[in-house]
């Protein structure tokens, strides 16, 4: 769903899909200084490219929206500081970047002259960083959560893509944008990552610490593409998709499927991007080399050696110093 059709849904709840059709273009005469009128011309430009796909992602941004205290342009710093008061900071930061397309989409139409969101930014608290967040799972609670997975009535679609994170330790932007023409005989090429922006996901050549990487294909690897290689492979086609065939936004996947098959297991919540940590903290405890462990993964050695040798302390027992 574009920012668009987002908003339009956010001051228009009663309305059904069906009725969208018939909806009447306001005239930009219409357009004063308060965002509703703002949006609701927003909206319905882009009713003749509408679909329902992805509306239940947006339903909480939706109810965030329609509980603002002013929705007057003027009052954009009250907004800003509203949507910070009442929501986490990740969250306020997606409805601030909602609003920011909506309006330079105004600009753009000759609606407004200036942009009073352009310059507001929110900033995420500083902590520990997914990267260094280390808090891998164990052997059996991998394949526990693998299972769950496969034997899951609703979110059994998404089986062999955990199984592929928790095997490659790759960050789930990049298995997000494989395509087949990634995958040889002998080798899984990243060269491409799915991010958010404001017209919703979209892949980006190169990866996040480095242009391209290249993944040898293991006996796990091999079971892996060998269940999801369609018969007729097309290159430009997507290795792990939603059910719908598109981009998996992995940001959903996280909040909905993850969550609830971690619950399901019993095994308490860690964040989905631990599957990273936890094939890299395997190979680490399987004295691999911490080189060989960075080529695979796109880190440097002297990351794991400082950040992952710490997590396998249980393991270790003092030598025999006689």
């Amino acid at each position: 769903m574009s920012p668009v059709q987002f908003w339009f849904l956010a001051f228009n709840k009663n309305k059904q899909y069906n009725d969208l059709r018939g909806f009447q273009p306001l005239s930009k005469l219409l357009i004063s200084s308060t965002l509703v009128l703002l949006l609701v011309l927003f909206g319905q430009v882009w009713v003749k490219k509408w679909c329902k796909d992805g509306v239940k992602d947006f339903i909480k941004h939706r109810n965030h929206i329609a509980k603002l205290p002013t929705r007057l342009l003027d009052d954009a710093s009250a907004i800003r500081d509203y949507l910070l008061s009442t929501l986490t900071p990740d969250a306020a930061k997606r409805c601030l970047t909602q609003i920011k397309a909506c309006c330079n989409w105004a600009m753009e139409e000759g609606a407004i002259e200036t942009n009073p969101f352009a310059l507001m930014k929110i900033k995420l608290p500083k902590g520990l960083s997914e990267e260094q967040d280390i808090n891998p799972f164990s052997k059996e609670e991998r394949d526990l959560i693998v299972q769950s997975f496969a034997s899951d009535r609703y979110y059994s679609h998404y089986t062999n893509y955990v199984r592929f994170l928790f095997f490659t330790g790759c960050r789930p932007s990049e298995a997000v944008g494989l395509k087949w023409k990634h995958i040889t005989n002998s080798v899984v090429q990243f060269r491409e990552t799915v991010v958010v922006s404001e017209d919703g996901l979209v892949a980006k050549e190169g990866l996040k610490t480095q242009r391209k990487r290249d993944f040898p294909i293991t006996t796990e690897l091999e079971a892996i593409l060998d269940e999801i290689r369609p018969e007729i492979v097309n290159p430009e086609s997507l290795v792990f998709s939603s059910p719908k065939g598109k981009f998996i936004d992995h940001h959903n996947f996280a909040n909905r499927a993850w969550k609830t098959i971690l619950t399901k297991c019993a095994i308490p919540y860690r964040k989905s991007y631990q599957t990273r940590h936890t094939f890299i903290s395997l190979c680490v405890e399987a004295h691999i080399n911490s080189t060989a462990i960075g080529r695979w993964t796109g880190t440097s050695a002297k990351m794991i050696d400082n950040h992952y040798g710490a997590t396998n302390f249980t393991n270790l027992r003092p030598p025999n110093l006689s």
